[in-house]
């Protein structure tokens, strides 16, 4: 049995104007669910690596700000800033036992 392949962009949005209506069968309708399944899950692991990637651009700056307040003692930073760096930079070093625990498992 040959399987019909339906693209993505074969399917209509309700916003757009419909001249013929034609109603999917199901395995039509099992193929889109399982393209969107797909699309979804790429998607997801494409956001998962911008928040890494994301994650790690921050924790540059802020190392680099640690290293520059320690070296030089006329930085522009307050104090205040400064202790938000170190916490913020503990914090995602030694996460609490709480955030560990509520933390979605990666699939």
């Amino acid at each position: 049995m040959e399987e019909k392949v339906i693209k993505m962009n074969e399917v209509k949005s309700n916003t757009e104007p419909q001249t013929e209506k034609k109603k999917l069968s199901y395995e039509e309708l099992e193929n889109v669910a399982n393209q969107l399944s797909a699309q979804n899950q790429q998607m997801y692991k494409q956001i998962q690596a911008s928040n890494t990637s994301l994650f790690l651009a921050r924790m540059d700056f802020l190392i680099k700000i640690a290293e520059l307040s320690t070296k030089n003692s006329k930085h522009s930073f307050s104090d205040d800033f400064i202790t938000k760096v170190y916490s913020e930079i503990e914090e995602a070093i030694f996460p609490k036992e709480e955030e560990v625990k509520n933390e979605p498992v990666n699939k």
